[in-house]
């Protein structure tokens, strides 16, 4: 039974071994990605892990390419983090400042010690943005950090980088997907809403692999932190391994097992195999896993490309949005609202987390005392609270875009409204971003 339905069941111990000391291991994009993400150890720790299995090592040229396309915005994106933060955090303070102005003769509010804690608090945030910007300059630009990183993974992977599929066999994949896609076939079906032919890439991935499994006749590690269901079997917001599809598609290319891990469980099985990898950066890659799953989770599908906008937060209003869209967006107050405080919380925990990051790189080679497992536990806990804060932001943000009629607020006219089909704003941002519409049984009641 187990011959019979082998994608279903997770491998055996016996047949993990053999996948670590004979297979391959494949990174998908977002995986190198990921080492101009992590802090010093953690990527030092990985980079062991890939040294360790070097003569293993192999990715499609689909995913070199996507990485050297998207090195560049990765590391753009680090350093404008401080920036948009702080001035996201700029605006909420003025905001703030004149809200609480506007009661200063309140019968049942004393406005002054709010404005002194909010102002404070404030304050505090951006000193420690501040904080964490002069270390990233220091730490990671200055001494050329992701230079490193570029030419330690070039030296890695000389030699070992597929060949890329001629355009006719680029035009047949496109071709293929449209079918699969239709179907909702394994892998990229979930990617359906974004441009040609980008709409293929995992496709072409996933193609450029078996080619290569077809030639080697070896099992494989491939290593992901997408976390779509079009790649991992999930029950209940549960992954149970690869979609079985894509493990018997690589059986019937090479006669071997394919295994999927996420780059935490990667370097967590890589710790019983490889010296000295610390179980802190298996924890961080831990968290950032858990991160990325409960924000998709929590995006609907139509919306997933709205969602990366929106949570760059002072570009959460699209350049294609009508002007006249956009002003009464800029002043809804239930928006802005949200917005401000997604702003705050996302601060609170880039604040937080490099003050646990510091915490640990300064005790990790000491002696753990009481006091600094104290101050470990604390600054952890502090961490998990702006966390849970971000995450119920988040949540609000999410009711709002799927909620709010801009139909009831127009900020330029008191004129009366004919068109009675709600405008939510879920709809003007998809339909600014060029998405397709929702599906029939989500669209908007016709009330006409």
């Amino acid at each position: 039974m187990r011959e019979m339905f082998r994608a279903y069941y997770q491998p055996t111990p016996g047949e993990m071994s053999r996948l670590w000391n004979e297979g391959l291991v494949i990174l998908d994009t977002n995986a190198l990605l990921n080492l101009f993400r992590y802090s010093g150890r953690t990527r030092e720790d990985f980079f062991k892990a890939l040294v360790a299995k070097m003569n293993s090592l192999w990715i499609p040229h689909q995913v070199g390419l996507e990485f050297h396309r998207r090195r560049i915005t990765i590391i753009n994106h680090q350093s404008k983090a401080f920036g948009d933060i702080e001035a996201a955090l700029t605006k909420a303070r003025g905001q703030a400042e004149n809200a609480l102005n506007g009661y200063k003769r309140h019968p049942s509010l004393d406005v002054g010690p709010m404005r002194a804690e909010f102002t404070e608090s404030i304050n505090t945030l951006i000193q420690g943005l501040r904080d964490a910007q002069e270390h990233h300059e220091q730490v990671v630009l200055a001494t050329k950090t992701n230079d490193d990183i570029l030419t330690d993974i070039t030296d890695l992977y000389d030699g070992k980088v597929g060949e890329p599929f001629s355009e006719e066999q680029l035009d047949a994949i496109y071709k293929e997907g449209v079918q699969r896609y239709d179907k909702q076939l394994p892998p990229g079906y979930k990617d359906a809403t974004k441009n040609e032919p980008d709409r293929y890439g995992d496709l072409v991935l996933w193609r450029q692999i078996l080619t290569h499994a077809a030639e080697q006749k070896r099992p494989a590690i491939f290593v992901t932190d997408d976390q779509k269901e079009d790649w991992w079997y999930t029950v209940d917001s549960e992954r149970h391994g690869a979609r079985p599809e894509l493990v018997e598609e690589y059986y019937v290319a090479s006669g071997e097992r394919v295994h999927f891990m996420t780059t935490d469980r990667f370097l967590d099985f890589a710790k019983s195999e490889v010296n000295d990898i610390h179980a802190e950066s298996v924890t961080e890659l831990e968290r950032l896993s858990r991160d990325v799953a409960a924000q998709e989770s929590r995006v609907r599908p139509g919306l997933a490309h709205t969602w990366m906008d929106l949570s760059d937060l002072d570009r959460s209003i699209p350049d294609s949005l009508p002007a006249r869209l956009r002003r009464r967006l800029e002043h809804h107050p239930a928006y802005q609202s949200v917005r401000t405080e997604l702003a705050l919380a996302t601060a609170r925990v880039v604040v937080s987390e490099r003050a646990f990051t510091d915490a640990l790189n300064k005790f990790s080679g000491e002696g753990q005392t009481q006091e600094t497992l104290r101050y470990l536990d604390q600054r952890e806990r502090e961490l998990s609270h702006a966390r849970a804060d971000e995450r119920a932001a988040h949540e609000r943000m999410q009711r709002i875009l799927n909620e709010v009629d801009l139909t009831t607020w127009d900020y330029d006219s008191h004129a009366s409204h004919h068109r009675r089909e709600p405008e939510l704003i879920r709809g003007v941002f998809d339909s600014a971003l060029d998405l397709p519409p929702l599906a029939p049984d989500e669209d908007w009641p016709d009330e006409r």
